[in-house]
């Protein structure tokens, strides 16, 4: 998947948990799903997240293949970091990397392949729930 469909579904899984749980922090909620939707593709030298920290993507693009260590990696060790800090954001951070992992895992098994017509679709349906969500939560609050 392209980075913006994974930061549509990341936009989509922090709207989803803001519903669930509505004391969360919005602001940190949704930033910190989003951010974290991005660092599993900090294993390719293609990916939008690779162009914004180049040492980090090129240290990693060496020691693993894509889809590999940081799309296991990632969302455990931001879990891991909260249950001994209990910062939210890392919460969040581990939840937008699982996020990415898990739309990782069900594209390729219905064979959906990066920037195809079945990712686009993804992307707008993505979308279209942000934003019928986006509406429900600000009308629906009194």
């Amino acid at each position: 998947m392209t980075s913006k469909t994974h930061v549509a579904l990341g936009l989509l899984t922090a709207l989803t948990i803001k519903y669930l749980i509505p004391y969360s922090d919005t602001y940190t909620l949704i930033t910190g799903v989003c951010i974290g939707s991005l660092f599993p593709d900090l294993d390719t030298k293609k990916s939008d997240p690779s162009q914004i920290f180049p040492p980090v993507c090129y240290v990693i693009d060496k020691m693993t293949k894509h889809r590999g260590a940081t799309h296991q990696i990632f969302p455990i060790l931001f879990i891991i970091i909260w249950f001994f800090t209990r910062a939210n954001y890392m919460l969040y951070l581990g939840v937008g990397a699982f996020s990415h992992s898990l739309i990782d895992i069900i594209t390729l098994a219905i064979n959906i392949r990066c920037g195809s017509t079945g990712e686009q679709i993804l992307y707008y349906f993505c979308w279209i729930s942000n934003l019928v969500l986006a509406i429900y939560l600000i009308l629906g609050k009194k």
